[in-house]
């Protein structure tokens, strides 16, 4: 779990960690599409901004709603999850036939996975998507034959980028426009050769603590599209109120950084994977320090909310 936020980087100063489990997963993830890697096995791999308005998009057709479970233990079958691909890429030129099931993926503290790609011909991979084992749902989809080449000049901007998105949102996970979100990220890429995109990423919020209910999506700016799609649809029943203060996260975050001259810092309360299939109440304490040395002192303390133990750990590099 540690390893999993080994090399992250500061951006603008401070680093993006309103949610630091489950937001480190979905960068994660996007980033294959964004720098363009194949689609690969991720075993052992691994702020908030105003409500989002959009309680009035039109919600549309549910394409990603979950399928029956047959297999042993209650998860759902290989078979099943390429039917779920199918229902949800929604082209009617695919044949089930044509979504190949690629691995069996266990993907850090969000859980199993049914990895299918769809060949674009010539061994190009056209899309990967990668199919929860309990819900049956395609919660990673990455489309590698919707990006635009890195010679043409951005076409569209971040607000029509963003519409697109909840577009996309409201077909594909309706439940998600209802819900109260804050926005985590918002940024405008150029990967030069590699093309040029908008990723965002918003989270539910409720009673101000940030739920294990997210999206991220990395829209072409160039043509529009939908180059990359991840949601999380968990439920959650264990407490919502922190035994443990911000200030006392704080002060235990402060004292896993020895000898700290704190120069920013942040603090989230949210519901995060602390260990697999184990969500729990959590503060994601960020600091920024006085340089030692040249070199840049701080990083992530993930906090029990409850018990007031660290769970994680991870300074800059």
């Amino acid at each position: 779990m540690i390893e999993s936020l080994r090399g992250i980087k500061m951006q603008k100063g401070v680093i993006i960690a309103a949610s630091a489990i489950v937001a480190v997963v979905v960068v994660v993830a996007v980033v294959a599409v964004v720098c363009g890697i194949p689609a690969v096995s991720m075993s052992n791999s691994a702020s908030a901004g105003a409500d989002n308005g959009n309680a009035g998009v039109d919600a549309g057709k549910v394409s990603g709603e979950s399928v029956k479970t047959t297999a042993a233990g209650g998860e759902i079958t290989v078979e099943e999850g390429k039917e779920s691909v199918l229902k949800f890429i929604g082209d009617d030129s695919l044949k089930l036939s044509d979504i190949k099931f690629a691995n069996e993926v266990d993907y850090f503290s969000q859980g199993d996975y049914y990895q299918y790609n769809v060949d674009g011909g010539n061994g190009i991979g056209k899309v990967a998507a990668y199919v929860s084992k309990d819900n049956g749902n395609v919660e990673m989809i990455s489309f590698y034959d919707k990006r635009s080449g890195g010679e043409k000049e951005k076409a569209i901007t971040l607000d029509q980028a963003k519409e697109n998105a909840w577009r996309y949102i409201a077909d594909k996970y309706p439940e998600f426009v209802k819900m109260n979100t804050v926005e985590i990220d918002s940024e405008y890429n150029d990967h030069m050769a590699g093309g040029k995109d908008y990723i965002f990423t918003w989270r539910e919020s409720v009673d101000g603590v940030q739920t294990m209910n997210i999206v991220t999506l990395a829209v072409d700016a160039v043509n529009g599209e939908i180059l990359s799609y991840m949601a999380l649809n968990r439920d959650y029943t264990g407490t919502m109120t922190p035994k443990l203060s911000e200030d006392e996260a704080y002060a235990k975050a402060i004292e896993a950084f020895p000898g700290i001259e704190v120069t920013e810092k942040s603090c989230t309360l949210s519901v995060e994977y602390v260990e697999k299939g184990r969500p729990a109440l959590s503060y994601t304490v960020t600091l920024k320090g006085k340089p030692v040395n040249y070199t840049s002192y701080g990083g992530i303390v993930l906090i029990d909310a409850e018990t007031g133990e660290i769970m994680l750990k991870s300074g800059y590099n």
